[in-house]
């Protein structure tokens, strides 16, 4: 065909897929998403690729997008995928011959997965009828790439945009082509509707208006009763009682009085303040929340719940480095498709962190997914109860629900009681001092905890009944007397440590299940308790975090310690408020150790001991032990390789930089452990460890930080042969048995890569890598889908090339993925906005703090420099968070056994040992990095 003939059979098929290709859900046609969602349209190319004029106009597009590629073999995968296969080869000219891929083997016949006159000699590209997810991409590839085929990419007709499938495509190396794009092509709906206030509106208004003057949940409450009895929507007042501001949007939440189980709650919110009106917008959004609730609700049910007026402050775009999960609520809604939008509230019981509280509002609520653009927004809330009625203490900024706890003496006053009643126990007396005031804290605490710690907890007890000083007093003779503990309190020498946890603001749940209070109750905040009859138990919040526990099983023991084995047992959360004291201080606790102010960050002054904590981790063979029980002070040896041997590379890193020839002697030994380790083909087979391609590499990586240059050479010389024939000709790295497809491209990549070039630096040995192809095919890797795996290793990786090679072009990309990770920083506490840890941010920080200092050391100077320096101290700001200091192992049988090492996450006591290994090497390459950026004049002094 000619150009003009392309282009006319081009519109021609846009016009026909405009026509027939979209089918629309209907009455008698029930359209379903992969994921089991409602839609209310499909692409449908069946009404023009099973007839003989739609099926040649297909062909002739699709052999025309196919003119630039190499392949000579056309893959169709899947059911639908095949007629567009055929008309390519019918149209094709005799250029092409077909492929058909099944999603599994024949299960008779030949048994064959793939059909055809196939040649492995040639290349395929796989043809579709749109990109999407690419998952049915993926998988076809992989199916002919494990049967010997060299797939070179794909065509589809139509591109669903930012959607995945074409970007995790092309960061595979593929070459993509498809033909439209669903929105701009195809011009399917994507444009924002009615602003959310006007999609609210009533049915029937109300001849009748609310009188002015009233309180905004009074207001709420009037037009859900006038709503319920007539079917008609009051008209809203003219003003409140005080004035009222919800620029960003109104809620209304009904609960029941009984127990506090919410019921409904619906609203909107406004994207331009200039369309809010309070009193309307509550009248508007109150007769929403009585329509969700159905016919059911009645005058009677009405009188049995109370009501709460949630307004929210204009929204703010913000970048997501911005969020605070602590004091605002959010928004995430689609730039692709702008009806798609979600919210989450700050401070609420389903989660803790900003981490969580963005993946709630744009996964979970708002649906959006990984690849498509989206716009954030903040706001504050400010919730209005009915007069006279309590309402649960979350939702809204932490600084007010819980200010009373940071009253300045609260801590001490508390704790300084217990102490007259322990000095009063000890000298057979009743205690001296003066009664607590009932006013010292909030009405909402109910109950009151003592724990008392002397090298591990030596009694605990719970009060419920009586004044403050009551409850204190109680608790605390009570714990005296914790019989569970009586042998430990004889051998101890006294008390250590006293701890005081207020619990207050109780939540009811209810009969509920497992999994349902599992995923209410707050992580190292909250206490629980749980009731069946005369059987009740509580769990303080420190229990899930010094026993390294997660949530379900905190639930699950609760349980066996109620004993409470059948039945239906009824389960409330508290808030809980701790302090500890010792002989010399009294600090406020958070996640079972000293809460951080956050004005501490981890430094030089800490590198002692994280090094001393990981060098009493080594075994007699110099191997560190994987993961360790702070509770029981015992190592757990077994795990995963590549993480230990990640802990002696580190060791060596930190003695180097330290002169300390005594750190990096250390790590000998277990590289020569792993070394003997070696299987004939030079593979790591550790007993008892998971081993692997990574551990291989990891492997080098330790043997050319640890070992002397000759040692180096004649033992990791082999593993470097090998890590580098697994590099293909255009910088894609496939590990042994993987397809391109499939193969993880992240963590692998970056590790080996970075080992390679870290041991040509230390042998200057030649290793044959095409550092230039490398570093393409993961910068366009990067471009496309953005991994954070690796953005922490590629920061490392092309520093060291650019010095292995002298070439400093190699790390502008480390430049490049520093200002991502930058972007993506969360200053309100320095960790990252990443997808890789669900229950918030953990050790990921340390290691993403890697490539920050790599990308500092190459910058050297300028903005760059500062920039990443920046990053980096706000890095170590939140490792500040996972280290564990003397303060934070009051609790512990052994402090010594885990001051110095880093948690896998804030709110638990779990202790990797590449949690400590990554955190020391980000310090350590900070620290390179700050000395390389000083004055030659302050460096010498």
């Amino acid at each position: 065909m000619t150009v003009s003939d392309a282009a006319g059979r081009r519109a021609d098929l846009l016009s026909a897929l405009r026509r027939d290709g979209i089918l629309y859900a209907d009455e008698s046609t029930r359209i379903v998403g992969r994921a089991g969602e409602r839609a209310s349209w499909m692409l449908y190319c069946w009404p023009l690729t099973t007839t003989a004029d739609g099926a040649a106009l297909i062909g002739d597009v699709l052999v025309d997008a196919l003119a630039g590629f190499e392949a000579t073999q056309i893959a169709a995968y899947g059911f639908g995928a095949m007629p567009l296969m055929s008309a390519c080869v019918l149209r094709g000219g005799g250029r092409y011959t077909g492929l058909a891929v099944r999603p599994e083997a024949k299960k008779h016949g030949t048994g064959r997965r793939i059909d055809g006159a196939g040649d492995k000699g040639r290349k395929v590209v796989l043809v579709d009828d749109s990109i999407s997810s690419g998952i049915s991409f993926t998988k076809g590839a992989a199916a002919l790439e494990s049967q010997g085929y060299e797939v070179e990419g794909a065509v589809c007709l139509v591109d669903f945009s930012r959607r995945g499938g074409a970007e995790r495509a092309r960061a595979r190396g593929y070459r993509l082509k498809t033909v439209f794009d669903i929105w701009d092509d195809l011009e399917m709906p994507r444009t924002d509707r009615p602003p959310l206030y006007l999609r609210c509106l009533p049915d029937r208004w109300s001849d009748q208006a609310v009188p002015d003057g009233l309180h905004p949940a009074d207001v709420a409450r009037l037009v859900a009763e006038h709503l319920v009895d007539t079917g008609e929507v009051l008209r809203p007042p003219r003003d409140f009682a005080e004035p009222e501001q919800g620029p960003g949007g109104v809620w209304v939440s009904f609960r029941r009085i009984a127990d506090d189980k919410r019921l409904g709650r619906e609203g909107f919110w406004h994207f331009d303040a200039r369309d809010a009106d309070p009193q309307r917008d509550v009248v508007i959004a109150t007769a929403r929340t009585v329509k969700v609730l159905g016919p059911t609700l009645t005058r009677e049910g009405l009188a049995q719940l109370k009501l709460c007026v949630t307004f929210f402050s204009e929204l703010e775009q913000i970048e997501p480095r911005d969020l605070d999960f602590s004091r605002y609520g959010i928004v995430a809604r689609s730039a692709l498709i702008p009806a798609k939008m979600g919210g989450a509230l700050p401070n609420t019981q389903l989660y803790t962190s900003s981490v969580e509280q963005y993946r709630h509002a744009r996964v979970r609520n708002a649906k959006i997914g990984s690849y498509e653009p989206h716009t954030l927004f903040r706001h504050e809330v400010f919730k209005r109860p009915e007069p006279g009625q309590t309402w649960p203490a979350y939702g809204e900024d932490q600084r007010l629900t819980d200010a009373w706890t940071h009253v300045p003496g609260l801590g001490e006053q508390l704790t300084r009681r217990v102490r007259d009643v322990i000095a009063a126990h000890e000298a057979g007396s009743e205690p001296a001092g003066t009664a607590l005031p009932d006013d010292l804290v909030d009405p909402s605490v109910t109950s009151v905890a003592v724990s008392l710690y002397s090298r591990g907890l030596i009694g605990c007890s719970v009060s419920g009944r009586g004044t403050l000083d009551e409850l204190v007093v109680g608790a605390a003779r009570w714990a005296l007397a914790d019989r569970r503990f009586a042998d430990r309190r004889a051998q101890s020498h006294g008390v250590d440590t006293v701890v005081v946890t207020l619990l207050h603001d109780r939540e009811l749940h209810g009969h509920v299940s497992i999994d349902h209070i599992a995923w209410k109750m707050r992580a190292g905040r909250d206490a629980l308790m749980v009731r069946e009859g005369p059987r009740w138990a509580v769990f303080l919040e420190s229990v899930l975090s010094h026993f390294d526990i997660g949530k379900t099983q905190v639930a699950t023991d609760l349980l066996a310690k109620a004993g409470i084995t059948g039945g239906s047992p009824a389960w409330s959360t508290y808030k809980a408020t701790s302090w500890a004291t010792t002989a010399e201080r009294t600090y406020p606790l958070e996640f079972g150790g000293r809460r951080r102010d956050g004005s501490g960050r981890v430094s030089g002054d800490d590198l002692e001991a994280i090094v001393t904590h990981l060098l009493g981790r080594l075994d007699g063979a110099g191997w560190p032990a994987y993961e360790i029980s702070a509770k029981n002070a015992t190592f757990l040896r077994t795990g995963t390789a590549a993480r230990c041997l990640h802990a002696l590379a580190a060791l060596a890193t930190a003695g180097t930089y330290a002169g300390r020839e005594e750190w990096s002697d250390a790590a000998r030994p277990g590289v020569r452990f792993a070394l003997d380790h070696l299987d004939d083909d030079h593979v790591l087979m550790l007993p008892g460890h998971a081993g692997g391609p990574t551990a291989d590499a990891m492997l080098l990586s330790a043997a050319a930080a640890a070992l002397p240059l000759d040692e180096v050479v004649e033992r990791a010389a082999p593993i470097a042969d090998r890590l580098a024939s697994w590099i293909e000709p255009d910088g894609m790295l496939l590990g042994p048995g993987t397809v391109r497809a499939t193969a993880e491209q992240d963590y692998l990549p970056g590790i080996a890569l970075l080992a390679l070039a870290e041991y040509a630096l230390a042998t200057r040995r030649d290793v044959p890598v095409d550092w230039g192809a490398a570093l393409r095919f993961y910068r366009r890797r990067f471009a496309e889908v953005h991994p954070w795996g690796l953005a922490g290793w590629h920061g490392q990786l092309w520093p060291v090339v650019a010095t292995l090679t002298g070439d400093d072009t190699y790390a502008a990309f480390a430049a490049t993925l520093g200002d991502w990770m930058c972007e993506r920083q969360l200053r309100v506490d320095g960790s990252f906005l990443t997808d890789v840890e669900p229950a918030g941010p953990g050790l990921y920080t340390g290691f993403l703090a890697e490539g920050l200092a790599g990308a500092w050391r190459s910058a050297a100077e300028g903005g760059d420099a500062l920039r990443f320096a920046e990053g980096w101290r706000a890095a170590m700001g939140f490792l500040d968070r996972l280290i564990v200091r003397p303060d934070d192992a009051y609790w512990a049988p052994r402090p010594d056994f885990i001051v110095g090492g880093i948690r896998n996450q804030p709110a638990r006591y779990g202790m990797r040992v590449d949690a400590t290994s990554h955190a020391l090497k980000a310090l350590v390459g900070g620290l390179v990095a700050e000395q390389a950026t000083q004055p030659a004049d302050a460096v010498t002094a």
